[in-house]
């Protein structure tokens, strides 16, 4: 059970009164309710006699080492704990929070744990800050890592490898050398935009999965498609940010009338090495930065799927091997 399903069950018909009413998600790291019916996640103190300290932001607040009555599986508990709060008034940033609770997970755990939270909560103020609506293109590049998250799972882990934060150089990174990229277009010829060092095979052993893509009524949504990769994120905190960033900025109608046709999506999958991409040869110059251009693709030799397939999981059994 995942934890905002967790917390569903336990406080939908939860009146609250307690100082917090809380359940177990780690040893040391609680989630909840207030008194006032914030939802609150709290973290026992690994240092209780360290001076009490505290932030507010619109949003969110940090109270760390405070001594407080709370109720746990109906029994009453005293402590010293860390607790962060969230004001949301919308129920979709209240289940958010504590979709990412998680991300507090090292913090009970690490002994300057008051660094660790103020860092996190850092984070979270950041995210909850961030009002900036997804464009098309964006919706639709999310979906072509999803969709690839989602098809392969069965066959490749994927979702382990996806990126940690947005817009990172790469899309899956299964170790420093080994990387896959994913692009995705709505036209007609298989042109796609490359960052300069996207494609630098000497450097790198780089897979391109190309996705041609084609808007349709009765296509998967977007909403449903989150909805399925959703069960692999649900323990990778820092990914679900990723996703929950796009929850959060844009409708539910926009999600559900984000939709593609899977079949066309599928037959017109190719997989490319970037070796053998149309690029410039030499390194970027010194002086040169965030080099990027057009590649047409059309022409270009691709990699039968079950090249791929078996290929990447040769690398990721060698790399795990080595962990």
């Amino acid at each position: 059970m995942d934890i905002l399903q967790a917390y569903h069950e336990a406080f939908d018909k939860e009146d609250g009164g307690h100082d917090f009413t809380l359940i177990k998600y780690l040893e040391k790291l609680f989630v909840g309710k207030d008194a006032e019916g914030n939802v609150a996640a709290v973290i026992i103190s690994n240092r209780p006699n360290r001076k009490p300290l505290r932030q507010k932001t619109k949003l969110l607040s940090v109270e760390c080492n405070s001594a407080v009555e709370y109720y746990l599986d109906d029994e009453k508990y005293s402590d010293v704990v860390h607790i962060i709060r969230c004001y949301a008034q919308s129920d979709k940033e209240k289940e958010i929070f504590i979709e990412l609770t998680p991300l507090f997970g090292q913090a009970s755990e690490d002994f300057d744990q008051e660094a660790s939270i103020l860092e996190t909560v850092a984070i979270l103020s950041s995210f909850f800050a961030d009002k900036r609506e997804p464009s098309l293109t964006e919706l639709e590049g999310l979906f072509a890592e999803l969709y690839t998250i989602w098809d392969y799972n069965s066959q490749l882990d994927l979702k382990r490898y996806w990126q940690s934060e947005d817009r990172m150089k790469f899309d899956f990174s299964i170790s420093e050398k080994d990387k896959i990229e994913i692009k995705s277009t709505l036209k007609s010829e298989r042109r796609h935009h490359f960052r300069h060092e996207q494609l630098l095979g000497d450097y790198f052993s780089i897979y391109v999965i190309s996705y041609m893509m084609r808007k349709d009524d009765e296509g998967l949504s977007l909403y449903d498609l989150i909805d399925k990769t959703r069960p692999y994120l649900i323990d990778e905190p820092k990914k679900m940010l990723i996703v929950d960033r796009y929850i959060k900025n844009t409708s539910v109608e926009t999600l559900k009338a984000t939709r593609f046709n899977e079949y066309y999506m599928r037959l017109n999958r190719k997989i490319y090495k970037a070796d053998n991409i149309p690029k410039f040869s030499e390194m970027t110059p010194s002086g040169v930065s965030n080099a990027e251009y057009d590649c047409l693709l059309d022409n270009v030799e691709p990699v039968e799927e079950e090249e791929f397939i078996e290929n990447v999981s040769s690398i990721i059994d060698s790399y795990e091997k080595q962990e």
